[in-house]
């Protein structure tokens, strides 16, 4: 398939999907949660509370992995992306600035923070930074278990998708 194809594939996914299942690792103890994210890039950003289990392990151990997939009742219908890479909190200096892409797709989440107050809630509230440094594009319309891959860099693709 062409990269031009994938590609769009790739960021219609990213852009219809809501949300991601964020998979973390410490003490030998793995986790996954499921979190709403926007993309920017191949970069996906996400709101948590910064006492739960998975920003505690981001703490420990910044390595993690991601899905998106879409919804499917058929083998045929399974397409979705598989990253790995890191997770970090985002700078306080860029929390602002990211939470705009954020509230455009999710414009409850505004009135959520505009009700906690700064000494509580909002306080343990944080914006952090998944990148990616490769991904995998999964889409059994295609045939069962067709992947692609490619490395990321700086939220961006490096070089094309190549079939697995």
């Amino acid at each position: 398939m062409p990269n031009d194809d994938l590609e769009a594939r790739r960021l219609d996914l990213m852009t219809r999907s809501t949300t991601m299942t964020l998979a973390t690792c410490a003490d030998d103890r793995p986790w996954a949660t499921d979190v709403y994210f926007v993309s920017v890039g191949f970069d996906l950003w996400f709101v948590s509370s910064s006492n739960s289990r998975h920003s505690a392990n981001l703490k420990r151990n910044p390595r993690c992995a991601a899905t998106i997939h879409a919804p499917a009742r058929d083998w045929t219908e399974i397409r979705g992306l598989q990253f790995e890479g890191t997770a970090s909190r985002a700078p306080a200096t860029d929390t602002m600035r990211l939470l705009v892409p954020y509230f455009q797709k999710f414009p409850f989440a505004e009135a959520i923070f505009a009700g906690l107050s700064s000494g509580s809630g909002l306080a343990r509230m944080a914006v952090y930074r998944f990148a990616a440094d490769r991904v995998w594009y999964i889409d059994n319309s295609l045939g069962f278990g067709s992947k692609y891959t490619c490395a990321i860099d700086g939220g961006n693709r490096v070089g094309a998708f190549g079939k697995i």
